[in-house]
């Protein structure tokens, strides 16, 4: 081995965990087991110890006040790390380079002093192994994480958590979607978790994510919906629609109404509803990068109880992997970081290829998702969404079909999988609880 090796660091890493910063300077506080001592570069400690400093003070760090607040800052070398636009959700992965790197150099260190004590044959080797111990047992615990924790604390808050729930009667967990059938299997939508809802295009997705925002919203839930399919006008017609019982393309061309008539009225009535909800849309093709931002934003300023995305595969990635799986793959990562670490639940839609299609029976399986990056390993609930209408004529379809949509729990991390039978009212596109059974 060389003498004249460096130790081990990785200069990319400091200066994405910078970038990630000035990106976004909330996301510091996901990575609060960074030091300035941990950084290679004296210079990369030095501003990281700045911005910490900064924020503590309440100073937003950007191109302005930095270097007003680090007076010696090479500003070429600034605009450079700015530049990189690293993804904020990745911070605690760059962090972990970091860290990781510091303690390797601290092993080097130690085992060079180590490797001297042992030269010294007039010490006690007794004397020289415990000190030997000694100094390795310091370097290898001062960087330790304290992630374990002893099992009884844990006990004892569920303990508490289960009483005061079953002194209440019992306390649903999550969010609710409106859906008896649905909230049976899930338990409600859960905090910190992704949920992807899949199916063929023409199923009714949005349609299905858009009764569920509405659920939630008119019970006070604040919801971001991302929109990369359609505007947020067109989004607004898709609610007016649902909750008025008209059409949508009669909602947005104004077919068949008049000021003054019922149709219009109930219009009207809905558009004031929807008017008063606590709903942020966001119809940028931004990254998942670029969405955290702005919903860690949304945080500071009001609140957001889930986020909504229509759909994964028009979410473009800050990275291009050359692959458009893999793009996939690191879009789902950053949802799931999202939801992890903002502690909200995520609902993602996500388009199935035509394999559905070239099976007799066209329900999705989660197999049907092996092409779309990691969205099975990375979602905590999969369901699918199956209309018999969509590929069935009239005269084939069994009396329980007719107005009948199937979504499936093809997977779920945290209880039972299963079929929830939903009304579907194409017309306004509104999925309802009422199974509906038609004589044909």
């Amino acid at each position: 081995m060389s003498e004249n090796r460096l130790p081990p660091h990785s200069i990319e890493a400091e200066e994405s965990v910078l970038s990630a910063i000035l990106v976004d300077p909330e996301c510091i506080y996901d990575i609060a087991r960074l030091a300035p001592e941990h950084f290679y570069s004296t210079t990369n400690g030095t501003v990281f110890q700045g911005l910490k400093e900064m924020m503590a003070a309440g100073i937003k760090p950007d191109m302005i006040t930095v270097p007003d607040y680090i007076v010696d800052i090479d500003m070429m070398w600034l605009m450079g790390v700015a530049a990189q636009g690293a993804a904020s959700y990745q911070v605690s992965s760059y962090a972990d380079i970091v860290v990781n790197k510091h303690k390797r150099r601290e092993l080097i260190r130690a085992a060079s002093e180590i490797a001297a004590l042992a030269w010294k044959e007039e010490e006690d080797i007794d004397t020289v192994v415990d000190e030997a111990s000694s100094l390795f047992y310091d370097t290898v615990a001062a960087d330790v994480d304290s992630d374990l924790v002893p099992i009884h604390d844990v006990a004892d808050t569920a303990i508490a958590k289960i009483t005061e729930r079953a002194t209440a009667g019992g306390v649903f967990q999550g969010l609710r979607t409106g859906y008896p059938k649905l909230d049976y299997f899930l338990r409600g939508l859960k905090v910190g978790e992704m949920t992807v809802i899949c199916a063929r295009p023409g199923m009714g997705k949005t349609a299905l994510v858009t009764n569920i925002t509405e659920h939630i919203a008119r019970a006070g839930g604040h919801v971001a919906f991302f929109s990369l399919e359609m505007s947020a006008e067109q989004l607004t017609y898709r609610l007016i629609a649902q909750m008025s019982g008209v059409s949508y393309s009669d909602v947005e061309e104004g077919n068949r109404m008049m000021p003054g008539g019922q149709r219009f009225s109930d219009v009207m009535t809905a558009a004031g509803e929807i008017a008063e909800m606590p709903i942020h849309i966001d119809e940028s093709m931004g990254t998942a990068e670029q969405m955290f931002s702005k919903v860690r934003r949304l945080i500071a300023t009001s609140q957001v109880d889930v986020v909504m995305v229509d759909f994964l595969q028009l979410m473009s990635s800050s990275r291009n992997h050359g692959n458009r799986t893999q793009d996939v793959t690191s879009i789902n990562h950053g949802l799931k970081a999202l939801a992890k670490q903002l502690k909200i639940p995520v609902i993602a839609l996500s388009q199935l290829n035509r394999g559905v299609e070239g099976r007799q029976d066209y329900h999705p399986k989660l197999s049907d998702l092996r092409d779309s990056g990691t969205i099975e390993e990375d979602a905590a609930v999969v369901m699918s969404i199956y209309r018999p209408d969509y590929y069935l004529p009239d005269d084939e379809m069994e009396p329980d079909e007719v107005g009948v949509a199937d979504v499936d729990v093809l997977k779920n991390r945290f209880g039972a999988t299963g079929r929830a039978k939903l009304g579907w009212d194409g017309t306004c596109g509104r999925f309802t609880n009422d199974v509906k059974v038609v004589d044909l």
